[in-house]
């Protein structure tokens, strides 16, 4: 109706305004409620920059990670350095202790000869005493040179006899020790490239595991400082003039494996693991006999420096598991040692070419390991058994010796330049080999003061009694008897004395290797569960710290709270960050949109961690509570949303009056009670003339003036 509304219009407008005063929980925002539920968000916020919290404790989450996995690893070294100190200093000990009972039984054995031959000498002075007397009792000159031959031949025997306590006579000579040798080294050898063979199958598939999920989040081996050095060092070798073209050729055939050419309008992608994996192994099969096709222009000891750089990028990629890895692959191969483990590079210091030698031919094994000191020490470390060298050291002498039955001939053999070495290489040769000359010695000055007395018995051609011929028999027999008694417990003494010695060389080296094995266990286990801990505390597939924080803040995981809280309160400021930063995390999550059920998340799953772990007093956490409780329950204060449409029915009513006078009553309205009006800048108390929406379009409704004070209408 043009120009002014009737009393069905006014009950159409009123109750539109009505129902909008019922239902206004469930319309659209309004700029003013945007507005207000924006200021309330904004005191959840707080006054830090945005992200600035976020940022500060996710930056002290990656270092206490980065913290726990150093002190893991620092720990894992020390267990592993302190079980080596113990079992060097235990094998010292138990070597120490072997070599002195092998040293007491040689001296017991020693004094158990000496006291034979002063049997014998004394036998044979009771034996002289007997024929001077038979001598004067006109003995027979037959019996007499009888006896004196046979005493030379037993005395020449006694002190042969004394070569056995140098060690045993080996038959089949230096083949028979040389062959024992060899199959103790290729044994053990054998058995330390399986080990290693064994360990580097069992890590393999730990390796893959962590290669996929670092590629599956993203991480490529390109992203390392080692693959970037490696790739502008190729490049360098590359460039004109630096080197001879077919060098050149096989620097640029590595940088073509371990980069990808883009495509036409397409990046190139990163290399992935397996790229620089096999350039790594090309590589080391070029060490093999003749290089591998393309390498054999590049220098030995330039193929090693990059064998090494390939390895150095996937450790930096893959971790500790991957240099474990590649150690046990290195011990396996004897070419690659040098990039493995300590022993494996004790093992490929020894000359090689000798043991291919002495695979076929090992007669000539004990020459050449017993020729100096150094040389029989590389033996020691070959075998693993200093006691089973030096027993096969004193055997080959003691073989040596055995057709030298003469002081003389033994003297000469010991002042030979070679044997001189030998007997310094092999620990106690020397003395044995010395007492066994003076042995030949003495025995020899005996038989020639032996031959002068039977000169004088053919000179004098007196008889010799038959009685006093028995007497003197009889006591040279009792001697050699009592000899060979005591030279048989010499020798139980110094068998007895040797495989004990041996028994506890043995044994130390089981303890150690036992020791050894469960500290390597030990700092395995430290270095999982400090790997664990630092990626409960930091999640590497997230880089940024905020995200980190973030995630800590909104899946209050209280596994990951009792890791992190500690790191947070060694910081003054880490409290109030951690604060602020919560601040931040529900104004954004609330400034998304994301209001219903935001106090219920905050009381149930957010704060009772931050509470429990002191990173939120529990006064705090109910005001922020209160806080979200206030923004999910309404959109604006019932009592402001209510004041603003009576107002704009009273306004309505005001202009339909002023026209047509007591039609309002006379319709029989009702009006709701006006409550405090809105002011013009948003605030509650002063009327807002911007506030009057129709209900129909939502477009603003004028306030009354003289000029429309009849008009109900938008204009």
């Amino acid at each position: 109706m043009p120009g002014r509304l009737d009393a069905a219009a006014m009950r159409t407008v009123a109750g539109d305004i009505s129902r909008k005063i019922r239902n206004v929980t469930g319309q659209p925002l309004s700029e003013y409620e945007q507005a207000y539920l924006d200021s309330l968000i904004g005191k959840v916020q707080g006054s830090r920059k945005p992200g600035e919290a976020l940022e500060a404790v996710g930056a002290r989450m990656q270092a206490g990670a980065e913290d726990v996995l150093q002190t893991g690893e620092r720990r894992a070294t020390d267990i592993v350095t302190s079980a080596k100190n113990k079992t060097a200093l235990d094998l010292q000990r138990e070597s120490a202790l072997a070599n002195q009972r092998l040293a007491d039984a040689n001296a017991r054995s020693v004094a158990l000869h000496t006291e034979a031959r002063a049997t014998l000498n004394d036998a044979e002075a009771a034996a002289r005493a007997e024929l001077a007397a038979a001598e004067k009792r006109v003995v027979p000159y037959g019996q007499a040179t009888d006896y004196l031959t046979r005493l030379k031949n037993q005395t020449t025997d006694a002190a042969k006899q004394t070569r056995l306590s140098i060690g045993n006579e080996r038959p089949g000579g230096g083949t028979e020790i040389g062959a024992q040798l060899r199959d103790v080294a290729v044994k053990r050898e054998g058995a330390f490239r399986t080990a290693a063979s064994n360990r580097y199958t069992a890590t393999a598939a730990d390796v893959n595991n962590e290669v996929a999920k670092l590629e599956a989040g993203g991480l490529t081996v390109a992203s390392t400082p080692a693959y970037k050095s490696l790739v502008t060092y190729l490049r360098n070798q590359i460039k004109p003039g630096v080197r001879s073209a077919d060098v050149a050729a096989g620097y640029k055939k590595i940088l073509d494996q371990i980069t990808v050419k883009a495509e036409e309008g397409v990046p190139a992608p990163p290399p992935s693991f397996k790229a620089i994996d096999d350039a790594r192994r090309l590589m080391g099969d070029s060490f093999r006999g003749v290089p591998a096709e393309g390498y054999g222009a590049i220098d030995e000891t330039a193929r090693k420096d990059i064998y090494g750089k390939l390895r150095d990028i996937q450790v930096n990629f893959a971790g500790p598991k991957q240099a474990q890895l590649l150690t046990d692959y290195a011990d396996s191969r004897p070419e690659l040692a040098v990039f493995g483990s300590k022993a494996g590079q004790q093992l490929t210091k020894l000359d090689r070419s000798a043991l291919t030698q002495f695979a076929t031919d090992p007669s000539k094994m004990p020459a050449y390991f017993f020729k100096t000191p150094t040389a029989f020490q590389n033996l020691v470390e070959l075998v693993g058994d200093k006691a089973l060298a030096t027993q096969a050291g004193l055997d080959h002498i003691a073989t040596e010796l055995t057709k030298k039955d003469t002081s003389a001939k033994v003297r000469d053999w010991m002042d030979n330049k070679s044997n001189q070495e030998m007997l310094n290489a092999v620990p106690g040769s020397k003395l044995k080999v010395t007492e066994y000359a003076n042995a030949l010695e003495s025995a020899e000055k005996l038989n020639a003061s032996i031959d002068v007395g039977i000169q004088k018995l053919t000179t004098r051609q007196a008889g010799i009694s038959s009685t006093a011929t028995a007497k003197a028999t009889g006591i040279r027999s009792g001697g050699v008897a009592r000899e060979n008694y005591l030279a048989t417990q010499a020798e139980g003494i110094t068998t007895a004395g040797k495989a004990e010695s041996n028994a506890l060389l043995t044994q130390a080296s089981e303890d150690a290797k036992a020791l050894t094995s469960k500290a390597a266990v030990e700092a395995g286990t430290v270095t999982t569960k400090s790997a664990e801990a630092a990626d409960k505390i930091w999640n590497r597939t997230r880089a940024s710290p905020q995200l980190n924080a973030r995630s800590l803040i909104e899946t209050g995981d209280a596994t990951q709270w009792e890791l992190v809280a500690p790191i947070i309160q060694r910081s003054p400021a880490g409290k109030r960050d951690m604060y602020d930063a919560l601040r931040q995390t529900l104004a954004d999550r609330l400034s998304s949109g994301d209001i219903k059920g935001a106090t219920q998340r905050f009381n149930e799953v957010i704060s009772p961690a931050m509470v429990k772990m002191g990173m939120l007093d529990a006064s705090a956490a109910q005001d922020l509570a209160k806080q979200l409780a206030k923004i999910e329950a309404q959109r604006i204060p019932p009592a402001e949303e209510l004041g603003k449409w009576n107002r704009m029915l009273l306004q309505a009513v005001a202009g339909y009056s002023s026209s047509v006078g007591s039609r309002g009553a006379q319709a029989g309205f009702s009006l709701v009670p006006d409550l405090p009006p809105m002011g013009t800048d948003g605030r509650i108390g002063v009327w807002n003339r911007n506030d009057l929406r129709d209900n129909a379009n939502n477009a603003l409704i004028p306030a009354p003036s003289p000029r429309n004070q009849n008009r109900l209408a938008p204009q």
